[in-house]
C-alpha cells in the first residue's frame, strides 16, 4: 500500500499521466473507505492510499513519486 499525501504533485492527475515505473499498476484506491477499481484516467486525490502492484526494483521510485511534492507558484 501506498498513502498519497495532501502535498503530492500526482494529485489530480490521470493516472496514465503520472510516469509510473515500468511493471508498476495501481489496482485499488481507497478513498474514505470506497474502493475503486482505477481506470487510466481515475486522478488520485489526497489521502488516497493505493494498492500498487510494483517490481522490488521499482518500489522506491514509486514512494519518491508519490511523496515529490507540488509546486508553488
Amino acid at each position: 500500500d501506498f498513502f498519497v499525501p495532501n502535498n503530492s504533485a500526482v494529485i489530480g492527475q490521470p493516472i496514465v499521466e503520472i510516469g509510473l515505473p515500468d511493471d508498476c499498476t495501481i489496482i485499488l484506491i481507497n478513498r474514505n473507505d470506497e474502493l475503486i477499481v482505477p481506470s487510466g484516467s481515475s486522478e488520485l486525490k489526497a489521502g488516497d492510499t493505493i494498492l500498487v502492484i510494483v517490481k522490488k526494483k521499482n518500489f522506491d521510485d514509486m514512494r519518491r513519486i508519490l511523496s515529490t511534492m507540488k509546486k508553488t507558484e
